[in-house]
Formats: structure tokens, sequence, C-alpha cells
């Protein structure tokens, strides 16, 4: 299993396909399988990058409120010891582009390009851990049904139900490693206490993609359109009717949208 020890954490990770780094870096309570279609479409041209944060997966979980700064130190301690030390092409989903931008502003030399997806560059994550908090002693399917609602458009969640080897797919997704109440605490931290870029964002040079879903439970789709008014360099794609997880639930319009943008800041 590909470990990294930073001090007291281990940091799970994988590194698929050669070419031009693509990191991705996943939202709160999501492991590194939440790039599950992304990552056998772009390692066929890059090097994919995938990761558990601390606090999920197969990573570390201290028990203990985690910071963005951590978060921020955990990807250069990452990229370090892979021995990457061109600018990556950086992609986070939700709290993930929550880092990402914070690595941006923190390290521009090391990022060719941002990618943010279903992002804020500030939001109080109490809400949302107030409902988590019910899941604790749920039996699994009403576990599952959970976090789908808060994943997933009603349209998405009804085709899944239709689809078997889908269901399965996004239900193991949830349930192995599964991420546990106090680490969706100790995540939400980072994202309620210590992140808030909002009078930053006009020194991110690098071209940036925005990109949201229009039935997003968790983060409304005018936090994108904010964030797009202030990046000087920003380009904004809005999925009508898709919930909060676009990069599953739009994988194909996800991955097509990163794809041109790429390639044309190749």
């Amino acid at each position: 299993m590909p470990i990294i020890k930073k001090h007291d954490i281990d940091i799970y990770y994988e590194s698929h396909g050669e070419g031009e780094p693509l990191l991705f870096v996943s939202g709160l309570g999501q492991k590194s399988s939440a790039w599950q279609f992304q990552i056998p479409h772009f390692s066929k041209t890059m090097r994919v990058i995938v990761f558990d944060n601390r606090g999920v997966g197969k990573s570390s979980r201290p028990d203990v409120p985690y910071t963005m700064d951590m978060y921020v130190e955990d990807i250069a301690f990452l990229l370090d010891s892979l021995g990457i030390t061109e600018p990556i092409n950086l992609c986070g989903l939700s709290m993930g582009g929550m880092i990402s931008q914070n690595f941006t502003l923190a390290h521009p030399e090391r990022v060719k390009s941002l990618m943010l997806l279903s992002t804020t560059s500030k939001v109080d994550a109490t809400p949302l851990i107030d409902g988590i908090r019910l899941m604790e002693g749920m039996e699994e399917e009403r576990r599952v049904r959970s976090v789908f609602v808060v994943y997933y458009s009603k349209e998405f969640r009804n085709r899944v139900k239709k689809d078997t080897v889908l269901f399965n797919r996004l239900r193991d997704d949830v349930l192995v490693d599964e991420t546990l109440v106090k680490d969706y605490i100790n995540q939400a931290s980072a994202v309620t206490e210590t992140h808030n870029t909002t009078a930053s964002l006009g020194k991110i040079k690098v071209p940036v993609l925005i990109m949201a879903g229009t039935a997003d439970l968790i983060i409304h789709p005018d936090h994108s359109r904010s964030m797009r008014a202030e990046i000087p360099n920003a380009r904004l794609e809005i999925i009508e009717g898709a919930g909060h997880v676009i990069s599953i639930e739009s994988h194909e319009k996800v991955n097509a949208t990163i794809d041109e943008f790429l390639k044309q800041n190749a």
C-alpha cells in the first residue's frame, strides 16, 4: 500500500500514468475514490495523483481539529516525496477546492493551472456537521442514503437506484474505510475555522476553471459565481441539474471540460 510518512502522519496516495502531473484533492469526508471516474480518463496522457486527506480513508486520522495549513503542508510534502518539482495541474472538489486555493496562494510557483469544483472562498460547515452527527448509530443503508442525498441530485439518485452496479460501487465508496463522525468534525474545523480566501482570490494568477452544479445542496453555485468575479483569469461552467459531487454525477461533462481547459493552457 503506497504510504508516505510525514512525522506521525501516514498519507495514502496513488500515482497513475505518466506525463505532466495532475493532482486531485477530495472533499470533506471523501476519499481518493471520489476521483474514480477521472483516474482512468486522465492517466492515459498525464501522471494522475490522488490521495486520502488526513482524517479519511487509509491515511491517519488523529482525533484533533485540522487546519488548512496542515492540508497545504501535506500536499507540499507529498509532492516533495514523489520528486515532483515542476508546477502541477491542481483540481479540488468542495473542501478539496478550498485546500487547492490555499495551496495555490501559499505556493504559487508550484501550480500551473487550478480547477475548483463545487467549492467556495468561505463557508461555515456547522449546519452540515449538525446533520452528519445524526448519522451516528444509523444502520448502514440509512447512512448510505443520507450521504447520497447531500452528494447527488434527486435525478441522479433515481438513476442510481435502477443501476445495481453503479449503486453498489457508490455504496462501497461510502462504507469501505468509512469516514466516522469524529473525522467529519475534525476536517470541518479546517473549513469553518481556517479557510477564508475571499480577500486573496485576486492574487491567483494561474488559469482557473470553476465548475458547479445548480442542484448542489451543500455549496450554492452563487459561491462559484462570486469566485469567478474575483479571480482575474477564471472560467466558469455551471452544470444544470447537477448535485454537489460533480466528479461522479457529471463525470463525462467534468472530464470533457477539464480536457478542454488543460489543452487551452498547455
